[in-house]
């Protein structure tokens, strides 16, 4: 940036505008010596000679109908200018915001109120400990009474129909204090990003349709794949696969964003499953697990592609 010289200030704002239609961006300045002047400085120094010829013209014919015909140009210019700078500031998502700590309720409320359901329902069924709290209240399915094998849960009737909470509430129950807190982690962090990235809604949408998608996997997979009767299952692991499938895929498609999954973490969730469906860590709800990572692969794709091509 260099000083091209002082004007007057009134005729000085004129003499700016016109720089601006040539594409000579400049500053002003008031001056020590006269408050009724001020001092123009050009931003750009490459085009200091175009900027001295036209402030030599201006002073010997400030009236000249160029002058003020470019200063209307300018206008649209800086109107534009700023359409672009709200555009910007709307796509751009700073990093601070989306990794800083504190202010966790404000931020991600949603997430808050995740844990916070996923502690009252695991206390309030005593985690594994009141089953017919379960069985009464909060399991996808409810009992009825078969001929051959007397009472079994594998009906859906209270689900679909007078009780449809019962769709979303198995997610809260946790069996053990481990299994709560290994889930809780991957909300608070994983859930804490997509939420501050892409907000609330995105987040409840996730959460949501992978959940679905993973409880009616482990009911299909429990009734027609192992030939169970008795469909028992909780926990929000279904949805937490979601949630990594989610990021998985929306990192691949829009890699200018922020969420993102390293390699590394996308081996340990695939590593987990494929032990899980060994059996080699006891009975896992190992439907509900690949069901909701499908559903979060196939979320983050559309998302992902869609703000990738928004960008």
């Amino acid at each position: 940036m260099r000083e091209l010289g002082t004007i007057a200030a009134r005729p000085a704002g004129i003499l700016a505008d016109y720089l601006l239609a040539q594409g000579i961006k400049t500053e002003l300045r008031p001056t020590s010596a006269n408050p009724a002047d001020v001092a123009i400085w050009v931003i750009d120094e490459d085009r200091m000679s175009d900027a001295r010829a036209a402030i030599d013209r201006f002073r010997a014919n400030p009236d000249d109908p160029e002058f003020a015909t470019l200063a209307r140009k300018a206008g649209e210019i800086r109107k534009e200018e700023a359409r672009k700078e709200k555009a910007y500031r709307k796509s751009v998502t700073d990093a601070g915001r989306v990794y800083s700590a504190g202010g966790t309720l404000k931020r991600t409320p949603v997430v808050t109120l995740l844990i916070a359901a996923s502690v009252a329902m695991s206390l309030w069924t005593n985690f594994d400990k009141r089953i017919d709290r379960v069985i009464d209240y909060v399991n996808l399915t409810t009992p009825r009474l078969d001929p051959e094998n007397g009472p079994v849960l594998d009906s859906l009737s209270g689900a679909l129909g007078p009780e449809p909470w019962r769709l979303i509430a198995p997610m809260f129950w946790h069996l053990s204090f481990l299994h709560l807190f290994f889930n809780m982690s991957w909300v608070s962090g994983l859930g804490g990003v997509i939420e501050r990235e892409r907000g609330s809604r995105m987040l409840l949408a996730v959460v949501l349709i992978t959940h679905l998608v993973a409880a009616f996997s482990e009911y299909f997979w429990q009734i027609y794949g192992l030939h169970r009767h008795s469909v028992l299952f909780g926990g929000f692991s279904g949805a937490v696969y979601g949630l990594i499938g989610f990021a998985w895929a929306y990192g691949e498609y829009n890699p200018r964003g922020y969420i993102r999954l390293s390699g590394q973490s996308v081996q340990l969730a695939l590593i987990w499953m494929v032990l899980c469906f060994t059996g080699m860590l006891g009975p896992v709800a190992n439907g509900a697990h690949l069901g909701g990572l499908v559903a979060g692969l196939m979320m983050g794709y559309f998302v992902g592609e869609r703000d990738a091509s928004r960008a």
